[in-house]
């Protein structure tokens, strides 16, 4: 649990430090997230999940592939009506949208 928690940790530092910084550029955005080391940080958070799982801070998706099968309901929450549009047109997004 703790090892998860310095992961998730590690993962809200990061993202942290990309929002202080972010220019309105989603290409920027997309090499920041390709990162090989923001990758596994999310691999690692995410190992564990399992059941009903709430993600807030949706954004464009890339949480998806990481998710392991016993991850039986996801439900995610996305404020930012450009993030959830960049997620609706992800190949990597194939869910019902409410």
């Amino acid at each position: 649990m703790a090892a998860r928690a310095r992961h998730v940790g590690r993962l809200i530092d990061h993202i942290g430090m990309v929002v202080r910084d972010f220019p309105a550029s989603e290409a920027f955005n997309d090499k920041v997230n390709a990162d090989p080391a923001l990758v596994q940080i999310r691999a690692d958070a995410l190992r564990d999940a399992q059941g009903s799982t709430l993600e807030i801070g949706f954004g464009s998706g890339l949480n998806l592939e990481h998710y392991p099968a016993a991850v039986s309901k996801l439900l995610a929450i996305e404020p930012n009506p450009g993030m959830l549009e960049r997620a609706s047109a992800s190949a990597a997004c194939r869910f019902r949208w409410r």
